[in-house]
């Protein structure tokens, strides 16, 4: 995909009204020496619509792939499995523990293991504007530790939606990122199913 003909949007036609959180200073701008985020727009869509589905914080671990291009990495959001409402900050890290090894163990039906790799995670939660908390940053350092996961945290009240990477030390910085559509690129990644059907097979009950 060229991604020079993407852009880093103002506003995301997902929802009612949700828009890209950027700080009053950027903190980062797009760079060759950084990797070039792209989020499919069926993921952040039926993310959001999860999200307000229930007046509850969710967690869910986000599918991607990576690859080298001329103009350097690129990580592509290409789905989400293990989508979950939560109770308390401190069932986080059991939930997406349990996601992950989940995933891990499950083969294709093919019996190869997934092609893709846990790129991050997506939280929604009131009140944090789409910026990163500490409980986040606790999760992200106990289950996502490389330089490329990020955090894509949500606040379905004030309909804000921020991308989050750590960069050196414990330093989380606001990334710019493009949204794409799917067309050509359909075989990349297998249909993500609905979140709520997630939620409930995940543990018929919530957690």
């Amino acid at each position: 995909m060229d991604t020079s003909q993407l852009e880093t949007p103002e506003h995301l036609d997902v929802g009612e009204g949700v828009r890209l959180y950027r700080p009053s200073q950027p903190e980062e701008a797009v760079s060759s020496e950084r990797p070039t985020y792209i989020l499919y727009f069926d993921v952040v869509d039926e993310l959001v619509f999860a999200a307000r589905y229930r007046d509850r914080s969710s967690l869910a671990v986000l599918d991607g792939t990576r690859r080298l291009d001329r103009g350097g990495e690129i990580v592509k959001l290409t789905g989400f499995f293990g989508y979950q409402y939560v109770s308390g900050a401190e069932r986080w890290q059991k939930t997406v523990r349990g996601a992950l090894e989940r995933r891990t163990d499950a083969p294709e039906a093919d019996g190869e293991t997934p092609s893709t790799t846990a790129a991050g995670y997506f939280a929604s939660i009131s009140g944090t504007e789409g910026s990163m908390t500490p409980e986040l940053v606790r999760l992200h350092m106990s289950l996502f530790n490389r330089p490329h996961q990020v955090v894509l945290a949500f606040d379905p009240d004030a309909g804000q939606l921020g991308m989050h990477v750590r960069r050196e030390g414990e330093r989380f910085v606001n990334v710019p990122f493009a949204v794409a559509y799917r067309a050509e690129d359909r075989e990349e990644s297998a249909p993500t199913r609905s979140a709520p059907d997630q939620a409930l097979e995940n543990h018929r009950d919530e957690v």
